[in-house]
């Protein structure tokens, strides 16, 4: 009794401290592949400290370096850093962090949208964990978590107001949902009641406004105002897309929804199975509820939600990784579909159950990175394989004392170890790359004694895939070569 009682004075709260609950739950099972050594010492995650390098030697970010992100996250990044240190732990909390917010956003749209218990349950089996590669992942999800709140509750001006905030965070989904929420203010649409005088919806746009000037004034005045301008462009983000042939219907994008020899069992024990059904069901839910009016005061977010994930489709799908990018999007649209009626309340149930299931491998995954991986001092306590670990023990004795420069997709080992040559680059990876950074990493490695090379996420050693950097290394010799790093020394 006392407990219905709480729940249903308290609906936020006792919703909120589940999802928290279960979002804490996934992210202990995942701490060992979020906190691994390669994403801090050499991938995304690393490419974040070095930001740090960067910006405090003069680079003006995304103009000198390949930074792809906007100004906010930026200036979140030295903040965060300057106050609790830039160590891999320092990221870690704020991606804990952002992990509790987000699930505190879902349990707001819940109560807001008037989801049901299906609703609940495909929210909680597909819980999202926000991306540890950078504040800027770790941010835009917050930011459009509760933006969507805001809009099931009605409150589409302070929805605007967030979404602008994000476009200094990711200009990307944020222009899309941007835009929605300006035509659905201005046309007066979904209204609920009479329709709102004009004024009136002009006057909604100002908590937006206010914000977006702000934000302007207070990044232009740390880095610019052709910094801040370029950062407001996604044209190197889109040319990385390009380059790296990204896309949902490429072969990038393809190889997450039908891979080679995909049969019944990936569909039904990945969660592309789910993903791909979810999908249908969320746009046909939208475009019925568009053309049936009803008595539905979900209609309005169901097809934002629709609108969003078709965008994400179209636009901003990159390879068979990225299907978790927006899944927030996708679970809530669904979960709010679910208030619609008996009969999509049972499909969402499905849909739940499906992608408890779906995620069986992923899971089973992180418990054996539990069991097999090890954290080392070598590595700064960070997850490691173990052959992996024992490598790099032997790398770091045979370049002690020679300040080596480091070949990998990002500097982050070189902003780890004060005793490495510093971070000259932001990440390498195919239209990414600047002249600038090219010039800077090519004189570091042409004049290092000793350079260690790993390979990148897919697999290739950066000098065989840029051979600029090979030929920076013309009278080096390589003298050890492992499955993980090669070192090069120069020489006597």
């Amino acid at each position: 009794m006392a407990q219905r009682l709480f729940m249903k004075a308290n609906p936020v709260l006792a919703k909120g401290l589940l999802f928290v609950a279960v979002a804490l739950g996934f992210s202990a099972l995942a701490l060992p592949k979020v906190a691994r050594w390669r994403t801090f010492a050499f991938e995304d995650a690393g490419a974040s400290l070095a930001t740090l390098v960067l910006t405090a030697s003069g680079d003006r970010p995304g103009v000198d370096n390949g930074y792809l992100y906007g100004l906010l996250p930026m200036a979140a990044t030295q903040a965060w850093y300057g106050a609790f240190g830039a160590t891999p732990g320092a990221l870690l909390a704020a991606w804990l962090l952002a992990n509790v917010l987000v699930a505190w956003g879902l349990a707001r749209f819940a109560v807001d949208a008037r989801v049901g218990w299906p609703g609940v349950a495909l929210l909680l089996a597909a819980t999202p964990l926000v991306g540890v590669q950078s504040l800027a992942h770790a941010i835009e999800p917050v930011l459009l978590v509760h933006a969507l709140a805001e809009q099931a509750r009605g409150r589409r001006a302070v929805a605007l107001a967030l979404v602008t905030a994000c476009a200094f965070d990711k200009p990307s989904m944020s222009y899309v949902y941007g835009l929605i929420l300006v035509v659905t203010i201005l046309g007066g649409f979904f209204a609920r009641g009479p329709r709102p005088a004009l004024a009136d919806r002009c006057r909604a746009l100002i908590p937006a406004a206010v914000v977006g000037v702000v934000l302007v004034l207070f990044l232009a005045g740390l880095y610019g105002p052709s910094t801040l301008a370029n950062s407001l462009f996604p044209s190197r983000a889109a040319a990385v897309y390009r380059e790296n042939g990204f896309g949902f219907f490429r072969a990038a994008g393809r190889n997450f929804w039908r891979p080679v020899g995909a049969g019944l069992g990936y569909y039904l024990g990945t969660p592309a199975g789910f993903w791909l059904a979810g999908s249908f069901v969320l746009v046909l839910g939208a475009v019925r509820g568009l053309v049936r009016p009803a008595e539905d005061d979900n209609r309005e977010v169901v097809a934002t939600c629709a609108a969003l994930h078709l965008a994400f489709v179209g636009c901003f799908f990159g390879n068979a990784w990225s299907w978790n990018y927006y899944l927030y999007i996708l679970t809530m649209g669904l979960a709010a579909l679910s208030a619609r009626s008996r009969g999509l309340s049972r499909v969402v149930l499905v849909l739940a159950a499906w992608a408890l299931f779906g995620q069986k491998a992923m899971i089973a995954d992180e418990l054996k990175s539990w069991r097999a991986d090890e954290r080392r001092s070598e590595t700064l306590g960070l997850w490691v394989r173990a052959d992996e670990g024992a490598e790099w023990s032997e790398v770091l004795g045979l370049v002690r004392g020679g300040r080596p420069a480091l070949l990998a997709t990002s500097d982050g080992a070189s902003c780890l170890f004060p005793d490495f040559s510093p971070a000259v680059l932001w990440y390498i990876s195919p239209g990414n790359l600047t002249r600038v950074e090219i010039r800077r990493k090519r004189a570091q490695l042409s004049s290092s004694r000793f350079v260690i090379e790993t390979p990148s996420i897919a697999d290739r050693w950066p000098s065989d895939q840029f051979p600029t950097f090979r030929e920076a290394l013309d009278g080096s010799a390589v003298i050890f070569q492992g499955t993980f790093y090669r070192v090069y020394r120069r020489g006597d």
